[in-house]
């Protein structure tokens, strides 16, 4: 039992506390291991008591790193420390009778232990042996193969059984992997790559086919396009014997009254052109 002397009471009581508490706690404390923190003290009136209510010793006892059994006063009185700490005991002496329980107590709860258990392990034996002696008794020991035979029956049937399930399973197997070879035959790079190249070849066929149909149809297209444009165009309008007039400006004449006299002009034919200078309008 290790004893850490403070002040319980009075001015700088409760740093005393915390300072014991983190020193404890610490793993460089160099004290030898210990199991567990009790945080104790005798009754007193609630002034007496107030060092256990500061914010700084409940902080200490809940950062310890080992378990605190906080003991302070007598069994009516309460701080802020018992509920802070892993366990309250009412009174000092209360404290250490739970760090101590009674030896004899513990003695009598082992013989307890002891004597159900070798009840039980007597009962169990009991058990086994009735049964040892009910079969040494029963037909398995005087007509074994009576006994036995059918069993030795079911047992051949299943094994055949067996025998033929396997051979239906590898059977079955045996068709499976040879229909995912002709798959993987089927799949093969080189044959998908051949099948691709013959269809590419057709689609390729096919396309230069369809291009030279639609070519010769944009041929025909164009020439008859061609040939109405010519039909309608101006100069088929001249060669048929029609002819325009216009300005030296460049500007069409519709009307007589458009040039004046000794106006310049030019008159557009099938075949050339005349350029004159008006001398009356009519």
């Amino acid at each position: 039992v290790l004893v850490f002397p403070v002040r319980v009471q009075g001015a700088g009581a409760a740093a005393e506390i915390a300072a014991a508490l983190h020193h404890i706690s610490s793993p460089d404390s160099g004290l030898p291991d210990i199991d567990t923190v009790v945080v104790a003290r005798g009754g007193g009136s609630l002034e007496d008591l107030w060092a256990f209510n500061e914010e700084i010793t409940a902080r200490a006892v809940a950062a310890c790193r080992l378990p605190v059994i906080s003991a302070v006063g007598h069994e009516i009185d309460f701080t802020i420390s018992d509920f802070a700490a892993d366990l309250r005991a009412p009174t000092p002496s209360a404290a250490a009778e739970l760090l101590a329980p009674d030896g004899a107590e513990l003695r009598a709860v082992l013989q307890q232990h002891r004597a159900t258990l070798t009840r039980r392990i007597q009962q169990a034996m009991q058990t086994w042996r009735r049964e040892l002696e009910y079969m040494a008794r029963g037909p398995l020991s005087r007509e074994t193969d009576r006994v036995l035979l059918p069993w030795r029956q079911r047992l051949d049937d299943a094994s055949e059984s067996l025998t033929d399930a396997v051979k239906l399973q590898i059977s079955e197997h045996r068709q499976h992997l040879q229909q995912l070879g002709h798959q993987l035959q089927r799949l093969r790079p080189d044959h998908l790559l051949t099948q691709r190249n013959a269809r590419l070849a057709l689609q390729r066929e096919r396309l230069a086919t369809r291009l030279q149909a639609i070519l010769t149809d944009r041929r025909n297209q164009l020439a008859q396009a061609r040939a109405r444009l010519k039909s309608l165009g101006p100069q088929a309008v001249l060669a048929r014997g029609f002819s325009y007039t216009q300005t030296t400006a460049g500007k069409l004449v519709r009307e007589a009254r458009e040039l004046q006299p000794g106006e310049e002009f030019t008159t557009h034919l099938g075949q050339g052109k005349i350029r004159g200078i008006v001398k009356s309008v009519e």
